[in-house]
């Protein structure tokens, strides 16, 4: 009877030490799964901020737990819009990165509720970390073949972040064409950027 004790103690031990690996020889955690994973069915369940999320870890190859409350407080809901109409002035000093900075005329800044645009330098200070979207277009006249303008490549549009002296493209969006309009009307490239600050 001792022997039998001996023996189902030994292996809960083990059964309790024991990792499991599929499709591997070597687990390294409780269950080691080398493969996809197919999941069949999955309950619908309501939106709450009190649920979690797994999440694939890309350094560690592990699904982790990660806080599904998400409110945000202090939402920042500033905007600013700039519109330059008549004559565009590109200003070629150095310093952007080799491109040419659209210089905005303080009467055409139409809505800054937050006080973040500084029309003196066209620039938009982001007030608080978190993500940005951010839309931008160019129209050039009634429409025309960019390519007959006198630029140095192909033309561009993009969002410069300055920090500490020195400019980084966040994103740009290359201009090859605008078609003209005999009806007067023209649409450029239009784009939309995000980021998180």
């Amino acid at each position: 009877m001792r022997k039998i004790y001996t023996m189902v103690l030994l292996v809960s031990i083990g059964l309790l030490q024991a990792q499991v690996g599929i499709n591997t020889d070597d687990p390294q955690s409780t269950l080691d799964v080398n493969g996809d994973v197919i999941i069949r069915t999955v309950e619908v369940a309501a939106p709450n901020s009190n649920y979690d999320f797994l999440v694939h870890n890309n350094s560690t190859n592990e699904v982790q737990k990660v806080n599904g409350n998400f409110s945000m407080t202090g939402v920042n809901t500033t905007l600013a819009k700039a519109v330059e109409r008549n004559g565009v002035t590109l200003l070629s000093a150095t310093g952007f990165a080799g491109w040419q900075k659209i210089n905005f005329d303080p009467a055409n800044v139409k809505i800054d509720s937050g006080g973040n645009f500084t029309a003196s330098n066209d620039f938009y200070t982001v007030p608080s970390n978190g993500i940005y979207r951010i839309n931008y277009d160019f129209r050039y006249g009634n429409g025309v073949l960019l390519s007959v303008l006198n630029f140095s490549g192909t033309p561009s549009i993009g969002i410069l972040k300055h920090t500490g002296g020195s400019y980084t493209v966040l994103d740009e969006k290359k201009i090859q064409w605008y078609q003209y309009s005999p009806f007067g009307k023209c649409d450029a490239d239009r784009h939309q950027y995000r980021w998180r600050i």
